[in-house]
């Protein structure tokens, strides 16, 4: 088995994905986020373990042969905004089974995007009702087994800070499902809240649009080196930060929030460590 195996959490925020950026990569599985526009050539290609990968709604454009080699993949959801997508982007994924094209009118592609994938009209691919006449007189697309189904929307939840604790949940989905969020801390971390100010974990959600939750972390037990005292004001706060060692420290990062919003950004220190007060309401 692959060595090396793990996830990607591409943080909000990010509007695109560079060349190659994680061509090789065992990445078992890729959580993108909402704010993303561009996927770059052979971003994702040669990975032999991922076998679902969900393109966000705001994604326009995915790169040639951006999954390529992608030889266990079996699940794809291409969102709703997707116009462009380049040559070779799915070649030699033989395992893929379903498709979900949320796209109201078919991008053309070349044939070269799904080559080596099998036989087409084996792969169920679903689209929208309103647009299956649409993808039935579009080459390539019309080769698939097409299936008219829901519309999916995508749920995109990260941790504020992957050092601290993993987040699963994430995917695409239908109007009126629920899901569930769970936020896993690691060894010396504590889960606080939600970027919205939900202190619930595991938390339940239901289904009704794109949406994005983020995970605040705190240290078990911050260091008086890293204290940070929070001040609020009328406006947002202020921060005074405690001693701190410029020897040892290269950078700080922590998020403040005050009524369910993130309000200010300290940058973490060289270990990964954040000071250990994060307010998700004000005081």
């Amino acid at each position: 088995a692959p060595t090396g195996m793990q996830s990607l959490v591409v943080s909000e925020g990010v509007t695109a994905i560079g060349d190659s950026a994680f061509t090789g990569k065992p990445l078992t599985s890729i959580n993108l986020p909402l704010s993303l526009k561009t996927i770059g050539k052979q971003a994702f290609s040669n990975n032999n373990v991922l076998k679902q990968i969900t393109i966000p709604n705001g994604v326009s454009s995915i790169g040639e042969g951006a999954f390529e080699n992608s030889n266990r993949l079996q699940e794809i959801v291409l969102g709703e905004s997707v116009e462009t997508i380049g040559v070779r982007v799915f070649n030699n994924c033989p395992y893929i089974i379903t498709i979900h094209a949320q796209m109201e009118y078919p991008p053309v592609i070349n044939a070269s995007v799904f080559a080596n994938c099998g036989d087409l009209s084996g792969i169920d691919c679903y689209v929208q009702q309103s647009s299956l006449a649409f993808y039935k007189k579009t080459n390539v697309w019309k080769s698939f087994n097409l299936i008219a189904g829901e519309k999916l929307f995508s749920i995109v939840a990260t941790p504020y800070n992957t050092l601290y604790g993993t987040v699963s949940g994430s995917g695409a989905y239908a109007a009126g499902v629920e899901i569930t969020l769970v936020a896993t801390p690691k060894a010396g971390y504590h889960f606080t809240c939600w970027n919205d100010g939900n202190t619930d974990n595991p938390r339940t959600i239901t289904v009704a649009y794109d949406a994005s939750y983020t995970v605040i972390f705190s240290a078990d037990t911050p260091s008086e080196d890293e204290v940070v005292q929070v001040t609020p004001t009328d406006d947002g706060a202020t921060i005074t930060t405690g001693k701190v060692d410029d020897n040892a420290v290269d950078s700080y990062s922590l998020a403040i929030c005050q009524d369910g919003d993130i309000i200010c950004v300290l940058t973490m220190d060289s270990d990964g460590r954040l000071p250990g007060i994060n307010f998700c309401s004000a005081p």
